[in-house]
């Protein structure tokens, strides 16, 4: 087998087994948890590693790129990047979000929703309903 094929066959396998990458900006973005402290000082680590462990299994990205994604990252635009032509099927990554974090964080998803809802202000949400501050 060439060197090429052997890279490709490794390639397919590390993705297949981790998950795709996000697309470009995200993934060639260094490390976003600074803005994420600055912007929820109060906010356990944790908590926003389990928040942002929840949008990556939805969309799914590899585990190890969930702080490739910042608060003020708009949901809609992350999906546009993924799907750019209107008409291209998708994989409802932004229903099974919705979903999950119904289910998990028991907030009406669609009570937060707009086009241009960012991953911070949903955690701020997510922060209000389990009684803490935004």
């Amino acid at each position: 087998m060439n060197t090429a094929a052997l890279h490709r066959l490794r390639s397919w396998y590390r993705e297949w087994r981790l998950g795709p990458l996000p697309p470009l900006p995200y993934r060639s973005r260094l490390c976003q948890g600074a803005a994420w402290r600055k912007a929820f000082p109060g906010a356990p680590k944790e908590e926003v590693r389990e928040f942002l462990e929840v949008f990556v299994k939805a969309f799914a990205f590899r585990s190890s790129s969930r702080l490739n994604f910042a608060p003020d990252d708009s949901i809609l635009a992350i999906y546009r990047t993924l799907y750019p032509n209107r008409w291209t099927p998708d994989s409802l990554e932004v229903e099974s979000f919705a979903k999950q974090v119904e289910d998990r964080y028991r907030i009406g998803f669609a009570k937060v929703w707009h086009e241009h809802l960012t991953l911070g202000e949903l955690f701020g949400a997510v922060q209000l309903a389990r009684g803490g501050r935004p």
